[in-house]
């Protein structure tokens, strides 16, 4: 891949096609939603089951769409002085950050025996913007840009400015239907772009410090703390935990010979890889290897390897949104209904309407896998009218109720903060279950148009439909 195949013009960032979702004929059973449902679940359970045994799996191949972000013109206020940094096109600058997005792409597919592959895209910032120093990420630059900078479309974002410090900072990590970023400063562009210039090898460039090293190391950054929480192990390495007082150097580190191989063990955690000499710089450490492989080994823990095993690879980047769906009800022929109403506790009141635009977002729902629980097969359920609102079983002295609350909504009692749910096949549709504990075997119901949780068999079979995209 060259370069130029890198870059794309600003207009990618205008030509944006909405499409207006119309029904198709899918509708939930075994080969539709069901099956899908049953695919995620049963992924979840071998992840974590590859986890916790310490062995590694040979999987599908996951691909990561990475886009790179170049902010030309960046103002910082460095000390009380602000300071104007700037990326001019094919400028030493931007041909190492090319560089370092060419040399980023194959040092990730490499070191995960291209169980990874990388399609990067790159897009340029030219309006001028004044950003924390400390490093920026999305939420900042979007409320300078005039383009919008579609994060959504991608599993992980970089900023750069042409600031030259030699670090990254990390703002978000990739959760499994949403985006990681970081923002990333160049190391040396004047060293590097000598090395460009005279055609240095790859194997020897990864001797030397490269703006590639901290892209990596953000990298990690964005998804070691979703790893760590899709596979419930408190003790799964994040990058950090490879050093010893926050330093890679060797000098800190305890090195031992094994039947021929160099091992390097940090003795404060108990975290163990493989070391091979010379072919990833020191002060980055052949760490990132042993754990983009799945093979770091924790001594603390039955000498059993973790990191990024395949299949935890394509959990990461694995379509969990099972898409956009009509939620209608088998008997009364209603359509689950996002009111714009709130009831007496201030939440959006949950209703059903018959004959609805099917096209309109307050008929729409997006199923998304949930990983935040213990339970594999969870989902929640977000209504397309506010993506900012979960729908919410409710246990209350007053009702039982389904309603819209906020994710920060309520503070006590904390037991009834319920967002997730469970899908069960029933003949002609499906039920859908709180996970709630106080309301415990409940499932939605559809009583002359309001919805509520109770045992009942009564009304309680719904048809998912996906729409067409």
């Amino acid at each position: 891949m060259t370069i130029r195949t890198l870059k794309l013009v600003s207009a990618f960032f205008i030509a944006v096609l909405l499409l207006v979702p119309c029904v198709s004929a899918n509708v939930y059973g075994k080969n539709n939603i069901g099956s899908e449902l049953e695919n995620i679940t049963a992924l979840h359970e071998t992840v974590i089951s590859d986890h916790r045994s310490g062995t590694r799996k040979k999987g599908g191949e996951a691909v990561l769409r990475v886009l790179f972000v170049k902010c030309s013109n960046v103002t910082m206020d460095l000390g009380g002085r602000d300071r104007t940094f700037r990326i001019e096109k094919g400028s030493d600058t931007d041909r190492v950050i090319d560089h370092s997005i060419i040399r980023f792409k194959q040092g990730i597919e490499e070191m995960t025996d291209h169980s990874v592959r990388i399609m990067p895209y790159c897009a340029w910032i030219d309006d001028a913007m004044t950003l924390p120093s400390s490093g920026f990420g999305y939420d900042d630059v979007s409320r300078y840009s005039s383009k919008r900078i579609p994060v959504s479309d991608f599993d992980s974002v970089f900023f750069f400015s042409g600031r030259q410090v030699g670090y990254g900072t990390t703002a978000k990590n990739l959760l499994l239907s949403e985006y990681g970023e970081s923002c990333v400063y160049p190391l040396d562009v004047s060293a590097e772009i000598k090395k460009i210039n005279a055609g240095t090898p790859m194997t020897e460039e990864r001797k030397e410090p490269w703006t590639c090293g901290f892209m990596t190391h953000e990298f990690i950054h964005q998804i070691d703390v979703p790893a760590k929480l899709i596979t419930g192990d408190e003790r799964f390495p994040t990058c950090h935990q490879y050093q010893v007082d926050g330093k890679a150097g060797l000098e800190y580190l305890r090195q031992t010979n094994e039947g021929g191989d160099i091992y390097l063990t940090n003795p404060e955690n108990g975290l163990k890889w493989k070391y091979v000499p010379g072919k990833y710089p020191d002060f980055i450490g052949d760490y990132y290897e042993a754990f983009f492989r799945g093979e770091i080994i924790d001594t603390k823990d039955g000498n059993r390897k973790k990191g990024m095993f395949p299949s935890l690879w394509r959990m990461l980047v694995s379509d969990m949104d099972l898409g956009t769906c009509t939620i209608r009800n088998t008997t009364t022929n209603r359509y689950l209904y996002a009111s714009e109403s709130f009831d007496r506790a201030g939440a959006s009141a949950l209703l059903t309407v018959s004959h609805p635009d099917l096209t309109k977002k307050n008929v729409q729902w997006d199923i998304v896998y949930d990983i935040k629980e213990a339970d594999t097969g969870c989902f929640r359920l977000i209504p397309k009218l506010d993506e900012t609102e979960l729908m919410r079983a409710e246990k209350s002295p007053v009702y039982d109720t389904a309603a819209l609350y906020r994710n920060e909504w309520g503070i006590e009692p904390t037991e009834n903060k319920n967002f997730s749910f469970a899908l069960s096949e029933k003949r002609g549709g499906c039920r859908i279950m709180t996970t709630l504990d106080v309301l415990d075997g409940c499932v939605l119901c559809d009583t002359d148009g309001t919805v509520e949780f109770n045992k009942t068999d009564k009304n309680d079979t719904w048809e998912i439909v996906k729409l067409s995209e």
